[in-house]
């Protein structure tokens, strides 16, 4: 299995939660969260956080502009969350 690098921040501090998993299994995404971490806004801070984490890794590795990354992350993220629970791509 293929990790991430491990954070640099001390994880020692009593106050860390872990909220969230995600694992591709084959091509099925898998998730494991604590949904009552967060409300609702918080949780779309979350994921907005997460495409800027993103789209700053694609531009320090590959080189792709943030911008753009994070451009093509909104244009999908409206058309998924636009699908019925019945039409997952």
């Amino acid at each position: 299995m293929n990790e991430p690098p491990p954070l640099p921040e001390d994880m020692s501090d009593e106050n860390t939660v872990e909220v969230m998993r995600i694992w591709l299994v084959g091509e099925e995404l898998q998730v494991a969260l604590q949904p009552q971490a967060f409300d609702a806004a918080t949780w779309g801070a979350l994921l907005a956080n997460m495409a800027r984490y993103i789209a700053q890794a694609n531009q320090e590795v590959e080189g792709i502009p943030s911008a753009q990354t994070l451009a093509e992350i909104t244009a999908t993220f409206q058309d998924e969350i636009n699908k019925t629970p019945e039409d997952p791509s």
